[in-house]
């Protein structure tokens, strides 16, 4: 799924298959000696009025729901269970890539879009993606550039 959407839409991305499972971005730091800053994780949360928003964050930050919902002018927002996220993007946690994901806002956080290069989910926990935040700005419509972290 995943390497057909990168093929179709001839884009500048690496799948990188990996030895083991990978869940968490510190799992990718140690696996691919990368530091946190450069590893984006995308996370899937449900805002107040039951819409999906994805969120691409830097490994070494946290998303703040404070900034999340101001920016979206909604009243809360709750961390997608392991079957939403499997259900609304196509993917499970711990391989939701930041593209190929289709009908739901996304927001990348200014930290990851300063990065030249970020190593993101892949597919699935076998694999992860090393792609440019301008790729991924350029095959995600309307994507939210902004301060989302902690």
């Amino acid at each position: 799924m995943l390497e057909d959407f990168i093929e179709t839409n001839k884009i500048a991305a690496e799948i990188i298959n990996c030895a083991r499972e990978v869940q968490s971005a510190k799992d990718v730091m140690g696996l691919l000696k990368v530091p946190l800053e450069k590893i984006a994780k995308t996370v899937l949360f449900i805002d107040s009025g039951a819409n999906p928003v994805l969120i691409i964050q830097s490994g070494d930050k946290r998303i703040s729901t404070v900034k999340v919902c101001a920016l979206l002018n909604v009243t809360g927002i709750r961390l997608a269970s392991a079957e939403e996220t499997l259900e609304i993007t196509g993917y499970e946690i711990g391989g939701v890539p930041p593209i190929s994901i289709y009908a739901v806002k996304t927001i990348m956080d200014g930290s990851v879009a300063a990065q030249s290069e970020v190593i993101t989910g892949g597919g699935d926990k076998l694999h992860l993606m090393r792609i440019s935040p301008k790729a991924i700005q350029e095959n995600v419509e309307g994507i939210i550039i902004g301060d989302v972290a902690e």
